[in-house]
């Protein structure tokens, strides 16, 4: 392999820049859009006090790109396969805390096949994802409800570090799937659903009051504009107690909506 691409300079982005093995990659392209926030440098331990403000990517890359390794920074959210197929990487993985990221990373992966490691990491347990053709894919995870729903919180470095070090043996483990938590390690080779969904069931992001969502099929967003007011590149429209934010990509955005009232949406404005 000689190309990586790591999506998410996160707790587990900087976990897997300092527990992963790198050498095995000639250029290492870092995507992430976020700025260091101050509360970043209690759990992220790559930046400081000095990197306050700036992009995490460009952080990154300057700062790793003097050990001699090829950094390049990417200061964006992974929004479109395009952005992957423009790197051509050998090996990507996942350190991203929203579903749309992962979702694209599987799809990727799946139709390319390019291996790929998606994580996840909470305050509790971490978890390490490898789709493939042969066997599930992350819509067949998600399916199958071993992660039905991506919550909000806080993240754990100790397990993200731990996660971290054990991709290197993971990366060529016959098993697909890896959870770690305080009880231990679990490791499953998960066969496809029945019928695999790929690219047919509902991503759901969990945060506080609101709830994220990549609807798998196409908005009729002429429609959607009509029931509400448009603003820049989004869509707002109130219905009853619920509040329901469009952007021109697809995604949803809740709040004060329950599941049920999301799907009632998406029936209701889909092509």
């Amino acid at each position: 392999m000689s190309r990586l691409l790591l999506v998410g300079l996160g707790v587990m982005g900087n976990a897997i820049l300092t527990s992963f093995r790198l050498h095995q990659f000639s250029e290492i392209y870092v995507m992430d859009g976020d700025f260091i926030d101050s509360k970043n440098l209690f759990s992220q331990p790559l930046y400081d006090k000095g990197d306050i403000g700036k992009l995490k990517a460009e952080v990154i890359s300057s700062k790793l790109g003097k050990t001699g390794k090829k950094f390049i920074g990417i200061p964006s959210y992974l929004y479109n396969i395009s952005q992957i197929e423009e790197i051509s990487p050998d090996l990507i993985i996942d350190a991203t805390d929203n579903i749309s990221s992962k979702e694209l990373i599987n799809q990727y992966s799946l139709t390319k096949n390019v291996p790929a490691i998606i994580t996840s990491v909470s305050e509790s347990k971490g978890f390490a994802f490898k789709p493939t053709r042969e066997y599930a894919c992350f819509d067949c995870i998600l399916s199958n409800s071993f992660v039905k729903q991506i919550e909000c919180t806080k993240a754990s470095l100790p397990i993200a570090i731990k996660l971290s070090i054990l991709l290197n043996a993971f990366l060529t483990d016959k098993n697909n799937f890896l959870e770690i938590s305080k009880e231990g390690e679990r490791r499953l080779l998960i066969n496809k659903a029945k019928e695999c969904k790929f690219g047919k069931i509902e991503m759901y992001q969990i945060c506080g009051n609101s709830i994220k969502v990549l609807p798998r099929l196409p908005l009729d967003t002429g429609l959607i504009e009509k029931a509400g007011k448009k603003i820049n590149d989004i869509i707002i429209v109130n219905e009853g107690k619920s509040r329901f934010v469009v952007t021109t990509k697809g995604e949803i955005l809740a709040e004060n909506a329950s599941v049920n009232d999301i799907n009632n949406f998406i029936n209701k404005y889909k092509l």
